[in-house]
């Protein structure tokens, strides 16, 4: 039952950002040029949100947290969150923002879900760890 109820609350909390991003205070990203605009994805308990890099912005996404655990009864864990940016966001703007979510600034983050973030060239060196995982899973089956 528990997942179920995790589900219902976050749809409340991707209503809460299709509003602001409706109203026009939140803008997320786009992977390409005729990409629909993404500000968040969700798996499990695990949110990523997108955003620019903007001061207003900011405080839109620390007002949408806000307004999610005010009406979901559930505490956003700061301590857990991090921000990341792309390069060609300035360390003063990048301050700003850490400042505004509260949350603390890495340079980016290893892995997400036990998936790697970045991925370059070397594919093969990338993923030769999940390989190996999967290989001995299937090995005990």
């Amino acid at each position: 039952m528990s997942p179920y109820l995790f589900l219902f609350c976050v749809e409340g909390l991707s209503a809460i950002t299709r509003k602001f991003t409706h109203e026009g205070r939140l803008q997320g990203i786009k992977v390409c040029g005729r990409a629909p605009m993404v500000t968040n994805l969700f798996f499990a308990d695990d949110s990523i949100h997108f955003f620019e890099c903007k001061r207003e912005e900011g405080e839109a996404l620390r007002d949408i947290l806000h307004i999610y655990a005010l009406e979901s009864g559930q505490q956003v864990s700061l301590q857990k969150c991090e921000l990341s940016f792309s390069d060609n966001v300035e360390e003063d703007r990048r301050k700003e923002m850490g400042e505004i979510l509260e949350m603390q600034i890495v340079d980016h983050h290893d892995k997400y879900l036990g998936l790697p973030t970045v991925i370059g060239r070397s594919k093969k060196a990338v993923f030769s760890q999940l390989v190996d995982r999967v290989r001995k899973k299937v090995k005990m089956w």
